[in-house]
């Protein structure tokens, strides 16, 4: 059975929330569709074995920053996926107790946005950012869970970024509430996690587990395992908002004042522009067993219609 024809049966015939639980092991031979791209300099990401007891398996994803360096894993499986079918998100976080930086930063979990799927606009319009610290206690040297659906969300760019800006966070309930039709963007969308805002001195940390469930579709959980790295392809196109442009919704104002340590509301520019991978998967970095991109998103748009 061809993927087209699987995903199209089980949106017919399961129910309401996540109704099967699917691990996915990444590895540098078989991404799935995950590849980690600098988006500032100076920063790098790999797979790695090196920090301990991670929540599944024996690796993770590893990320170092400096001052001004931003680095993402990017996936684009869930392009066009409209944001109120994602019923469960999770995953784990590390941060190195020789970090660099604020104690109380941890990776980002981020969605390439479009705040209105229905509408022909399908032109870069930011993100939409999950900081664990809005509403958790980030704590160095061990590994913890975090519920994004439960914490808080911030938009930088527009029209969400003036509902739910970095210094006033919105709950998930209240970004569907402000944005029905919002989803992720269809043309190069993607989930990400990302380490660097920028983030003054630097950051060292993992991330693992990430765990995103579709109403009435597989929940997934991606296991980040062995060495090495899983390089996107060079960006052939974007120039428009290419990494680096900093003009997100809070502009490089910092909101609150705090860039001295870069850890509160208010420091994080991370509308760097679409990524690098483009969301056909037509590049190595998609891996075999990648899903043909958009159809997840287009059959959970026909279906809530």
């Amino acid at each position: 059975m061809s993927p087209r024809v699987a995903v199209l049966a089980l949106a017919l015939v399961l129910p309401a929330g996540p109704a099967l639980a699917v691990d996915v092991v990444v590895t540098p031979d078989a991404p799935a569709g995950w590849c980690f791209s600098e988006e500032v300099e100076t920063a790098e990401g790999a797979l790695s074995t090196a920090v301990p007891s991670p929540p599944a398996g024996t690796g993770s994803a590893h990320f170092i920053v400096d001052g001004t360096g931003r680095e993402i894993l990017v996936n684009p499986v869930f392009a066009g996926t409209p944001l109120d079918q994602i019923v469960e998100l999770e995953y784990s976080t590390w941060h190195e107790p020789s970090s660099p930086g604020s104690a109380i930063l941890a990776i980002s979990l981020q969605f390439d946005v479009d705040w209105n799927l229905d509408d022909s606009d399908g032109e870069w319009q930011g993100r939409l950012v999950y900081e664990p610290y809005y509403t958790e206690t980030v704590t160095k040297g061990v590994w913890q869970t975090w519920q994004p659906l439960e914490g808080e969300w911030w938009a930088s760019g527009e029209p969400g970024s003036a509902v739910c800006p970095i210094s006033d966070a919105c709950t998930w309930a209240e970004v569907l509430a402000a944005f029905p039709s919002a989803g992720v963007r269809l043309d190069d969308g993607a989930v990400l996690l990302k380490a660097g805002g920028p983030w003054t001195a630097g950051f060292d940390g993992s991330a693992d587990a990430l765990t995103v469930g579709l109403e009435g579709l597989a929940s997934t959980t991606w296991d980040f395992e062995a060495e090495g790295a899983i390089p996107c392809p060079e960006d052939e196109g974007d120039d428009d908002d290419s990494a680096g442009d900093d003009d997100d919704s809070a502009g490089d104002d910092d909101d609150a004042g705090d860039d001295d340590d870069d850890a509160t509301p208010g420091d994080d520019d991370d509308d760097d522009g679409p990524w690098c991978l483009s969301s056909t998967g037509g590049s190595s970095a998609a891996g075999a067993g990648a899903l043909a991109v958009p159809l997840i998103g287009l059959l959970l748009r026909r279906r809530r219609r």
